[in-house]
């Protein structure tokens, strides 16, 4: 999987296929660089979960991070951070916020 680092707190401008930065430097992108970095939201529910089953740290939308907290009781919640599992023999995906950002992880089946 192919890593890309989120820039969208040094963003200070943008358009359809660039952005300027807040050192003045404007990065050119194609669709699938403007796409992957961004969080990924629930609108596009199979880039989601096809993330998330890869066991890598995915940034997420606020509203991802929200509907797993809402969906089923957490299997554990400590601060900001908890883990979701549908059943008992489903991994856990542990979600958490950094900043104000928000992360999910995995665990190895």
């Amino acid at each position: 999987m192919q890593q890309y680092q989120v820039l969208s707190r040094m963003i200070i401008d943008a358009g359809p296929d660039w952005i300027k930065l807040d050192t003045g430097q404007i990065l050119y992108l194609d669709e699938a660089e403007i796409e992957a970095s961004q969080p990924l939201t629930l609108h596009n529910r199979k880039r989601l979960f096809n993330a998330i089953d890869t066991g890598e740290t995915v940034e997420i939308s606020l509203t991802v991070y929200d509907h797993f907290l809402d969906l089923l009781p957490p299997v554990y919640m400590q601060g900001s951070r908890f883990g979701f599992r549908e059943g008992d023999v489903d991994p856990i995906i542990h979600f958490w916020k950094s900043g104000r950002s928000y992360f999910c992880k995995q665990d190895k089946q």
